[in-house]
């Protein structure tokens, strides 16, 4: 992990339960007073990797995780 960034995601694989892999070996590596915009089209995956920073796709939303954060 590079002491640069203040959050850095590394081949990021996550599921929600039953359900086929939603973000796949996912890179992002945010620097500290970075400025991030996440965009994309609906159902993209941009409120499911939120869920994943914060932690609620796990203990709120049940899933799966792999790789590293």
């Amino acid at each position: 992990m590079s002491t640069k960034n203040i959050i850095e995601i590394k081949d990021l694989w996550f599921r929600y339960k039953n359900s086929e892999w939603i973000l796949k070996n996912l890179k992002l590596a945010i620097a500290k007073g970075e400025l991030v915009l996440i965009i994309g089209s609906s159902g993209a995956g941009k409120t499911t990797l939120t869920r994943v920073l914060t932690g609620s796709a796990l203990y709120i939303y049940g899933g799966e995780i792999k790789g590293y954060i």
